[in-house]
């Protein structure tokens, strides 16, 4: 089976992606190869909704013929999708999205409908997004999150960074965002979801979630079982790699403090410094490091969030620590 070669500008590979998703037979391969050039430009994302929406632009008129159109693609399916091939690589986007409505009335193009959306900001971004059931999402910089909703549930994972979610109450509707082996569902509530290099802590600001290990049953009232943890307001569940969900502690931090990256500070109190840096690295190209030698130290204070020389000269003002520059990596090494 032939891949799709990146080839011609975005609004063609667009159009051709559809084509070959709209068959309905793309192997695993061009799946991944399909995300993977999804998420490599928004431009892509943006493109392949145009050609899709251009599609649902024609639903008017298809409701108008679709007893023909039908009988039309029974007819004769291999001699229509041929034909669709040719108006293909003729006329372009367009021809294609009609192609895949023809796919599509013959079954194809379900996988389409399954494929999670994706949210997302770069180094020193910050974006809030509101979704389709009219729950927001604030995500923090250098994060991913995706989503995908459903008849009866509305999933999202949190594949880096942090984000802060508002979720619109909807008891019929659990809302789960999963980060790591982690799941944390809700109905309706407000928490941020944290996920570290070694760690991912869930901070509950108002209403009510339960977390849980990835794999649990989020469709109904069944994962509250005794494995699972359910936090009140105010509490941040801290979880370690390869710790039991049963062993993991809960804080309770101060809420405006926790919250302060959304107003452009970093809010730190008694930190691990290679959490705080790693927080810090969100927001700078120039990346810093923790030498081994100092990872027990930790840090307290408030920091612009995008500053990081400020932040290194900070900790190494009040701190056991030293600085050097390593290329463009600053090493943070405690003092002998």
């Amino acid at each position: 089976m032939a891949t799709i070669r990146r080839i011609g500008d975005s609004h063609e590979i667009a159009a051709r992606w559809f084509w070959r998703l709209a068959e309905g037979d793309a192997s695993d391969q061009d799946k991944r190869a399909f995300q993977a050039w999804l998420e490599a430009d928004e431009a892509n994302r943006r493109n392949f909704h145009s050609v899709a929406e251009t599609w649902s632009a024609m639903d008017s008129l298809i409701a108008e013929h679709q007893h023909e159109m039908h009988a039309m693609v029974l007819q004769d399916t291999n001699d229509v999708l041929r034909q669709q091939r040719v108006n293909l690589r003729r006329r372009g986007f367009l021809a294609a999205s009609i192609a895949a409505f023809a796919a599509t009335v013959i079954g194809g193009g379900a996988w389409y409908a399954n494929l999670p959306s994706s949210y997302s900001t770069g180094l020193s971004e910050r974006r809030t997004f509101r979704l389709a059931d009219g729950s927001t999402i604030a995500l923090d910089a250098n994060t991913r999150v995706r989503v995908r909703f459903s008849e009866d549930e509305r999933k999202l994972w949190l594949d880096a960074g942090r984000a802060r979610f508002n979720v619109a109450h909807d008891p019929l509707k659990p809302f789960s965002v999963t980060a790591g082996d982690r799941v944390v569902v809700a109905t309706g509530t407000s928490f941020s979801v944290e996920q570290l290099s070694n760690q991912v802590r869930v901070l509950l600001y108002e209403g009510s979630v339960v977390v849980v290990n990835k794999g649990a049953s989020t469709k109904s009232a069944q994962y509250v079982t005794t494995t699972s943890r359910t936090l009140a307001a105010g509490q941040e569940l801290v979880l370690d790699d390869g710790k039991a969900l049963a062993k993991a502690s809960t804080e309770t931090p101060d809420l405006s403090q926790s919250s302060s990256w959304e107003d452009g500070l970093l809010s730190f109190d008694a930190v691990p410094l290679t959490t705080a840096v790693e927080r810090v690295n969100r927001y700078s190209d120039r990346q810093i490091r923790v030498d081994p030698s100092a990872t027990d130290v930790r840090v307290s204070g408030v920091f612009k969030d995008d500053d990081s020389r400020g932040f290194v000269e900070g900790v190494t003002a009040v701190l056991p620590v030293t600085a050097r520059e390593q290329g463009n990596v600053i090493v943070l090494t405690a003092k002998p």
